[in-house]
């Protein structure tokens, strides 16, 4: 008997749980289209409605780039926040949001201005630019 109980309890709280939108990013990726010698990666992982990412650039066995990235709800609104490359966050407002990607903008920025994540089929597709350039990013999933 208590084991039907703890099985209706564990049933009925996973059915009164926020799916979150944002899970189709989480997993483990490899970018396909990176430089000769580097490998790029990016783990993401949901964490309640929010998403919680990190992502690294290995070049001869030494990470040479990482960054920590949070999709989170402040206000009402999306933001994607981007800690690593610079001493303080920087938040970009989701400006779009589909089924399978997202649009973040923050205009004040130097680079980027524009971020962007979406699946297509198995390729996760990102891209991030501003008004003079813009770099394209393709990931496998792991």
């Amino acid at each position: 008997m208590k084991i039907i109980g703890i099985v209706f309890a564990f049933v009925f709280l996973s059915s009164c749980q926020t799916s979150n939108q944002f899970e189709w990013l989480s997993g483990s990726w490899q970018r396909t289209n990176d430089e000769e010698g580097s490998q790029t990666y990016e783990y993401w992982e949901t964490n309640g409605d929010e998403m919680k990412g990190m992502g690294c650039t290995i070049a001869a066995g030494d990470t040479v780039f990482k960054e920590d990235m949070r999709i989170i709800k402040i206000a009402d609104k999306w933001m994607l926040e981007v800690a690593g490359p610079n001493e303080t966050p920087v938040t970009f407002e989701l400006t779009s949001i589909q089924k399978l990607g997202f649009e973040a903008e923050n205009a004040a920025h130097d680079f980027p201005k524009k971020i962007f994540y979406g699946l297509d089929g198995e390729v996760l597709k990102a891209s991030v630019s501003n008004e003079e350039m813009n770099i394209d990013f393709d990931f496998k999933p792991l």
